[in-house]
């Protein structure tokens, strides 16, 4: 007689990392760290400290210009307009491990360093390593600013539709059809100091495997 047993097993749990990084620390043209290394379903949260300040999806064949399709841009975000005692942040959604060149589009702050990038190649020698984009960026000659803001979520900004989000239909970072959403963000404030902001948080995932056999 042959019966069939389905097993529901629970695999191990899996977390969804979300990882900070400091826009401006200690009035820097800096992203701190310079690069993060994230997981499909993790999160970067960059967290606007001082002056003013953009998080702009990048180009590695073209320094210090938008992406395209352009994934995700906070706009300019004034560090002294957080809500909430909390300092202004924009969040990405990570989607692959694909290297995901991030920028500053403010004035010079791109040829000065001021680039991120999510899973960096570990070879020195590729254009999608840190250090290939931080020299292509030192040598753009300009600086471009993306024409829309869209992807990610803000948050804690007073020029935002909402203090705790800014975003119904997040973008995500990394993917090869680079689907975006829309946040809220003006970016008409001066610059300004900002307090300590950064946070960490986990979501936690749980799959569920279904296995059959006959006995």
């Amino acid at each position: 007689m042959f019966s069939k047993i389905a097993i529901i097993a629970l695999a191990p749990l899996a977390y969804a990392a979300n990882h900070a990084v400091a826009v401006g620390q200690d009035n820097g043209l800096t992203f701190t760290p310079q690069s993060t290394t994230a997981q499909p379903g993790d999160t970067v949260t960059f967290t606007y400290m001082t002056n003013n300040h953009s998080v702009t999806f990048g180009d590695f064949a073209n320094a210090c210009q938008p992406g395209s399709p352009l994934q995700f841009n906070s706009g300019f975000i004034p560090a002294n307009q957080g809500t909430n005692g909390q300092q202004p942040s924009f969040t990405v959604n990570v989607a692959s491990t694909n290297p995901i060149p991030v920028y500053c589009a403010q004035a010079q702050h791109c040829q000065a360093g001021m680039v991120h990038v999510i899973n960096p190649s570990t070879n020195d020698d590729d254009a999608s390593s840190l250090v290939q984009f931080q020299r292509a960026a030192s040598q753009a000659k300009t600086n471009v600013p993306a024409n829309q803001v869209t992807g990610g979520t803000l948050a804690n900004f007073a020029a935002s539709s909402s203090s705790s989000s800014s975003s119904n239909n997040n973008g995500n970072a990394g993917s090869n059809n680079g689907n975006t959403g829309n946040s809220n963000a003006n970016a008409n404030a001066n610059a300004s100091n900002g307090g300590n902001g950064n946070h960490h948080h986990h979501n936690k995932r749980a799959d569920r495997i279904s296995v059959a056999f006959e006995a």
